[in-house]
């Protein structure tokens, strides 16, 4: 698709962020846009924030910063998507370790005000994240089917904006940004979950995809049991091991719980996209 040549109008608070982020760089060195990894270390030589400079909700669930791919076509399944990388708002970080083609980890870890405040800037200054749009919405019409796009979105300040990958950006700017946000940890912990919220899908057999054999006997979960529109909320190791599975296997796995077969979804909150907030009896 043609690269938009409209005039890219930004919002006046924006605007007033990016003028004083310009001028805390030219009183220090001005950042060097990444080649290959930007980490914590390298963001705060060299940006030092000023205090309130940059703000944001600290709400655990608040999404400060999201870097994803969207486009899937089975609502069903995409339950299970954890975005690429997702900054939140009480400072949590949450993203994917791709160790091949179909194994992923998902790490997280907790970043100090002073390298989000640096990471914003990089995007502000460097990546000029603000002169790119959202433009999926109004050409989503021209596609049969929903296209794969990226999607990046920054909240800060009290505006919400989103650019995707239609709205002009060069081919590697999506990965430059990814691989800054999921190189800001010092200290990554692997998630595994003990309770989230399980939907099944019962189907016929099918011989493509990978087969599970499922023990409810073992993992304590009766696949069964949770069929329908609504999900349960489950807890316990069979949680982590049905998590594992999935991060390990293509999304369209099978899985047999005695002479039935199921496809699963596990949404974990505050990890997966979309997913409903942990029951108030266990907060």
């Amino acid at each position: 698709m043609k690269q938009n040549t409209r005039q890219r109008w930004i919002h006046p608070m924006i605007f007033s962020l990016l003028l004083l982020l310009m001028a805390a760089c030219q009183q220090g060195a001005s950042p060097a846009a990444p080649t290959a990894v930007v980490n914590a270390t390298v963001l705060g030589e060299d940006f030092n924030p000023q205090p309130g400079l940059i703000t944001w909700q600290r709400e655990p669930n608040y999404v400060l910063f999201r870097a994803e791919i969207i486009g899937s076509n089975d609502a069903f399944l995409a339950r299970n998507t954890v975005p690429e990388c997702t900054i939140y708002g009480d400072n949590r970080i949450v993203w994917q370790n791709n160790l091949d083609s179909s194994e992923v980890q998902i790490l997280e870890d907790r970043l100090s005000d002073g390298t989000i405040s640096a990471f914003v800037q990089y995007l502000t200054v460097n990546e000029r994240v603000y002169t790119y749009t959202e433009r999926l919405p109004e050409v989503a019409a021209q596609f049969e089917t929903t296209p794969v796009v990226e999607r990046v979105t920054v909240a800060v300040n009290g505006i919400t904006h989103r650019a995707d990958g239609l709205s002009g950006w060069d081919p590697g700017w999506f990965d430059r940004v990814l691989t800054a946000c999921q190189t800001l940890s010092t200290a990554p912990v692997l998630v595994v979950p003990g309770s989230g919220w399980l939907s099944t899908r019962e189907v016929a057999f099918n011989p493509q995809p990978p087969l599970i054999l499922w023990d409810a006997g073992v993992t304590g979960i009766s696949l069964a049991g949770f069929t329908g529109d609504t999900p349960g909320w489950v807890q316990g190791a069979g949680v982590g091991q049905l998590w594992n599975r999935i991060r390990a296997l293509p999304v369209n796995s099978l899985y047999r719980d005695g002479d039935r077969t199921f496809q699963v979804a596990l949404q974990v909150p505050g990890v997966t996209l979309g997913s409903p907030p942990q029951p108030t009896a266990e907060r």
